[in-house]
């Protein structure tokens, strides 16, 4: 129970991620972005078009350029969450958790509201 509720605060600490998580009402799938964005679907990246990968890489590319410190946030709390996210019951609600949040990041660049971050697929890559 510490450990859970130590990576709890730790995740909370970061201002993106409070944000970028609770922002919104989770169980929408559009989360506030426009309508014509429509539902998340995440898409494996070699099933992106040129442009869409080059969209995500942008996007990525923008989040840091606004605010070094959120996007370094993302990554410091993965490697801090190592221990307790992977190899245990926690990988996959922890891993679903963190992965909106950076998205939701993503999507508040302007210009990205629709981006999705997509996922490797082992098997055909």
């Amino acid at each position: 129970l510490v450990s859970v509720l130590y990576w709890f605060l730790l995740a909370m600490a970061s201002r993106w991620l409070l944000v970028a998580a609770f922002g919104c009402v989770l169980a929408d799938a559009t989360c506030g972005a426009p309508p014509e964005c429509g539902p998340r679907v995440r898409r494996g990246w070699s099933m992106l078009t040129c442009e869409e990968r080059n969209e995500y890489i942008d996007a990525v590319v923008a989040l840091r350029s606004l605010d070094i410190s959120g996007y370094q946030d993302f990554a410091r709390m993965h490697l801090q969450a190592t221990n307790y996210a992977h190899g245990t019951s926690a990988f996959l609600p922890w891993h679903r958790w963190y992965t909106l949040g950076y998205e939701n990041a993503l999507r508040s660049v302007p210009g990205y509201e629709c981006i999705t971050v997509p996922y490797w697929d082992w098997e055909r890559d």
